[in-house]
């Protein structure tokens, strides 16, 4: 039986870091904004045998279930923070934020008939974390509350009722950590 490979995949889009920092009070502000755009991402065919088995596939922006070589993939991407910092201490917040894109896992229930037109809607986030270095001691004590605003998952059409490949189950939960250095 012969083997055969897929032919590739055809990607693009638009990946970007922007950070500022200014004095501010006693200490500094910083923010930032970073976040990638997938403009495309192109399946080619497998072909074998002048005969098409898998056509090609626009993954960008869709769920992609039911299809072993692809991920879910939303277009949008992105984070923002805003940090304070000062002597030892730091507070930051950020805001993360995916994108909905198409459940072309859907179906109406009825036989299984697919429903293109259903979305998973998009997901944000908010989490904060304080920190403060005790130089003397080398330690770094840290407190964090991810998913503040206790966001569920969005609804998608498979096992669990949530893209466990994109989307976080868990809801807010807090984080204490304690690091040593010297």
């Amino acid at each position: 039986m012969p083997l055969v490979n897929w032919p590739g995949v055809d990607t693009s889009g638009i990946d970007w870091s922007m950070i500022t920092a200014t004095p501010f009070l006693e200490g500094q502000l910083q923010a930032g904004f970073n976040g990638t755009y997938t403009l495309n991402y192109d399946l080619k065919p497998l072909e074998f045998a002048d005969q098409i088995i898998r056509p090609s596939v626009d993954a960008a922006g869709r769920l992609n279930f039911g299809n072993p070589l692809l991920v879910p993939i939303p277009q949008w991407k992105s984070q923002t923070f805003l940090t304070y910092s000062w002597n030892t201490k730091s507070i930051t917040t950020y805001v993360n934020h995916i994108s909905s894109y198409t459940d072309d896992a859907s179906h109406d229930g009825y036989g299984g008939v697919p429903v293109s037109s259903f979305e998973v809607d998009g997901f944000t986030t908010l989490d904060i974390t304080a920190q403060w270095f005790l130089e003397r001691f080398g330690l770094n004590v840290a407190f964090s509350i991810l998913n503040l605003t206790d966001e569920p998952p969005p609804f998608a059409n498979v096992e669990f009722a949530y893209d466990g490949m994109t989307h976080n189950p868990k809801g807010r939960r807090i984080k204490f950590s304690l690091s040593y250095r010297r």
